[in-house]
């Protein structure tokens, strides 16, 4: 998922956000609500506000990820 990330913050966003996805739905992470938070934080840094900001409002829990995504829904809405 980090490698995903690296992609889209050194321009290739496309192939990016295709790796976290890709991740994301292979299943079996120890924390998916942080899987998540990459993917928004990858789409907000890709242009796709919209996306990320739906991203985000899958973020749940009570580990405190459901609160770093609800400050970065504000952050793009900034």
């Amino acid at each position: 998922m980090r490698i995903g990330l690296n992609y889209v913050y050194e321009g290739n966003a496309d192939k990016g956000l295709a790796l976290i996805q890709q991740g994301i739905k292979k299943g079996g992470l120890k924390r998916p609500d942080d899987a998540k938070l990459l993917l928004g934080e990858a789409e907000l840094h890709a242009g796709h506000r919209n996306r990320a900001v739906q991203t985000f409002k899958t973020v749940h829990g009570n580990d405190g990820a459901a609160d770093i995504a609800r400050l970065w829904v504000l952050e793009a809405r900034a």
